[in-house]
């Protein structure tokens, strides 16, 4: 493969979400790989769908609230990620989406 990977973060807790990207610059992934971030299953859900053709993997957080106004993070929300990525995205011509839980 002789591009880089690119990939999304979604994580709701800021302080956590910093420590997975200090991780993944440790690993080798650049800024330039990074195709945002998400706190919220709504946010995430609009961010693969928009991005889904450029995404090679996903680091993702089960316990996510479902939008802003949710305050109780749910390991329903992340599972619901991880059925639009492999139920309905991965399905997809040209779309090819790994995901690492870092729950």
């Amino acid at each position: 493969m002789d591009e880089k990977p690119r990939f999304i973060v979604v994580e709701d807790k800021d302080e956590d979400r910093r420590e997975v990207l200090k991780l993944l610059g440790r690993g080798g992934f650049e800024r330039e790989q990074n195709l945002g971030q998400a706190t919220t299953y709504e946010e995430a859900k609009r961010l693969l769908e928009s991005q889904c053709r450029d995404i090679s993997v996903v680091f993702l957080d089960l316990n996510i609230p479902r939008d802003p106004s949710d305050a109780r993070p749910e390991k329903d929300h992340g599972k619901a990620v991880l059925d639009l990525i492999h139920e309905d995205l991965n399905r997809r011509a040209q779309v090819d989406i790994r995901v690492i839980v870092v729950s």
